[in-house]
C-alpha cells in the first residue's frame, strides 16, 4: 500500500465506506473550494479579479450563501455586479442597431453577427463559474491518481473491490480515461468490478424502492421499513451521482 501527498486523498475516499469514493473526493473538494471563497479570500485582490471576471454557477451561489458569512459574499457580488454592469453598458453601446435591419426571419439576414455576439457575451457572464473551474483542475487530478493506483500498485484493486463500488456518471467517466490509461486485461477487470456492483447495488435499491412504495399502501402500514426508508435518496445517488443528502462514511 503506497501512501504519497497525492494518493491520501484517494485511499481516504476509498477505505470511507461510503456509497460512492469519488462522489466524496469531489465533495471535499467542493467545499473545500467554498470555504475559500467564503473566508477571507473575499479581501484578497487577485481573488477578488478572478470573480469579477467568472462569477460562480446558481449552485455554488447557494453554497456561498448558506455559509452565512453575508457581508463577504455581499462584498464579492458588489464587486461582481460592478463589473458585470459595465459589461452590459458596453454591449448596448456596441449593439446598436437602426430600425428593423438588425436580424430578419429565422436569424439571416443583415446583423445576424450582432445578435449572435449578443447572446455569447450575456452567456459568457451567466455560464461562468471560477468555483467549477477550480474544483475540474482538482478532480481530475484526483481521478487520474485513482487510475494510476489502480494501474500501479496492488493493494489499490484490492480495496476497490471492498468498497460499495461507485455511482454510474463516476463509474463511466473512469472507465472512459482508463481506456486510455490501462492494458486490457486490467480494463476488463475494473469494468467488470464496477458494472457487478452496480448492478448488485441496483438490484438491492429496486427491491427497497418497491417495499418503500408498499408502505404507503394502509394494508402494509404494520409491515418494517426494512432498509427501504432512504431507498429513494440511494436510487437518485446511484443513478445520477450524489445530489440527496450527506455522504455517509464510517
Amino acid at each position: 500500500m503506497k501512501y504519497h501527498i497525492d494518493t491520501i486523498p484517494v485511499w481516504d475516499a476509498v477505505k470511507s465506506a461510503c456509497d460512492c469514493p469519488v462522489c466524496l473526493m469531489y465533495k471535499k473538494i467542493e467545499d473545500k473550494s467554498v470555504e475559500f471563497f467564503s473566508g477571507a479570500s473575499v479581501m484578497e485582490p487577485d481573488i477578488r479579479v478572478q470573480v469579477n471576471q467568472k462569477g460562480f454557477c446558481s449552485h455554488h451561489q447557494q453554497l456561498l450563501y448558506a455559509q452565512k458569512n453575508r457581508l463577504g459574499h455581499a462584498l464579492m457580488m458588489l464587486s461582481h455586479a460592478t463589473e458585470t454592469l459595465d459589461k452590459i453598458k458596453k454591449l448596448q453601446s456596441s449593439s446598436r442597431v437602426s430600425g428593423g435591419s438588425r436580424f430578419t426571419l429565422f436569424g439571416k439576414g443583415k446583423g445576424t453577427a450582432d445578435v449572435c455576439n449578443d447572446a455569447s457575451v450575456l452567456s459568457q457572464i451567466s455560464g461562468s463559474c471560477i468555483i467549477c473551474d477550480r474544483i475540474d483542475d482538482d478532480f481530475q487530478s484526483y481521478l487520474y491518481t485513482f487510475i494510476h493506483l489502480y494501474k500501479t500498485d496492488p493493494a489499490f484493486p484490492k480495496a476497490l473491490a471492498s468498497t460499495k463500488g461507485l455511482c454510474i456518471p463516476h463509474a463511466s467517466v473512469l472507465l472512459g480515461m482508463a481506456q486510455n490509461e490501462l492494458n486490457g486485461e486490467q480494463y476488463s477487470a475494473l469494468r467488470s468490478l464496477l458494472l457487478e456492483k452496480i448492478s448488485s447495488n441496483l438490484e438491492q435499491t429496486v427491491a427497497d424502492l418497491d417495499g418503500f412504495t408498499r408502505k404507503f399502501d394502509y394494508r402494509n402500514a404494520d409491515q418494517p421499513w426494512g432498509n427501504s426508508r432512504d431507498a429513494n435518496e440511494r436510487a437518485i445517488n446511484l443513478i445520477n451521482g450524489h445530489c440527496i443528502g450527506n455522504i455517509k462514511t464510517k
